[in-house]
């Protein structure tokens, strides 16, 4: 199945999102760092090493307070409630949360 991106701002992003991640998301992104390091980190309900490491990057973004830690979530929007639970579980609140938009 053939994901397509949408442009961010067109489809609401889930409640436990920051925002929806879609076309041009990337770009906004990066210009919006104003030259600060960042971590941007791609996860998913179905990658292991991505749930193993989701309750470690709340710790790491404390550690690290002149970076910023960005989670985008690659599930489909249909997960919403599933993925707000790992979310949540994992404490990742604090940090700045995208949701693919479609």
């Amino acid at each position: 199945m053939k994901r397509r991106l949408v442009l961010a701002g067109l489809l609401p992003a889930p409640a436990w999102a920051s925002d929806a991640f879609g076309r041009g998301s990337w770009s906004a992104l990066h210009s919006g760092l104003s030259g600060r390091p960042a971590i941007v980190h791609f996860w998913s309900l179905t990658c292991a090493p991505c749930m193993a490491e989701l309750p470690l990057w709340p710790d790491l973004a404390r550690r690290l307070p002149d970076v910023v830690v960005i989670l985008v979530n690659t599930d489909p929007p249909e997960q919403a409630a599933a993925i707000a639970r790992a979310a949540q579980r994992a404490g990742l609140e604090p940090l700045r949360q995208y949701a693919f938009a479609d």
